[in-house]
């Protein structure tokens, strides 16, 4: 007759009871090794990305400060524009204002004219 159960596995010796080999040994530093590396590597990673996040906002500002003060440059130019028409202007009506006066004092200092029909001598 067969057994009803079948007998336990042979215990295996306490953990402090194993001595390690060095190719274990030299295993398990290799892994730590490797997580620290993964994780420096992760961390270098977002480093560069953050970095490189910020020269990308930075250079979003820089070219829209400088739109800006494009933006403003031409306004002042344009306004530069607009005051020397202005002055411009003003120097016309005002040498035709001079003009026209001169015209009338010429005109009214002029014994030779007969009055126009309507006028008082």
């Amino acid at each position: 007759d067969a057994p009803a159960y079948a007998p336990p596995p042979p215990m295996l010796p306490p953990k402090e009871d194993v001595k390690e080999d060095p190719i274990t040994e030299g295993l398990a530093g290799f892994e730590d090794a490797a997580k620290r590396f993964d994780w420096e590597k992760d961390a270098r990673e977002k480093a560069e990305a953050k970095a490189r996040r910020v020269r990308h906002e930075k250079l979003e500002r820089a070219v829209h400060k400088a739109a800006h003060l494009e933006d403003l440059a031409e306004s002042f130019e344009v306004m530069q524009l607009k005051r020397q028409v202005m002055e411009k202007n003003a120097k016309t009506q005002h040498a035709n204002f001079n003009r026209f006066r001169q015209q009338n004092v010429e005109f009214a200092a002029d014994p030779g004219d007969e009055p126009l029909a309507g006028e008082h001598p």
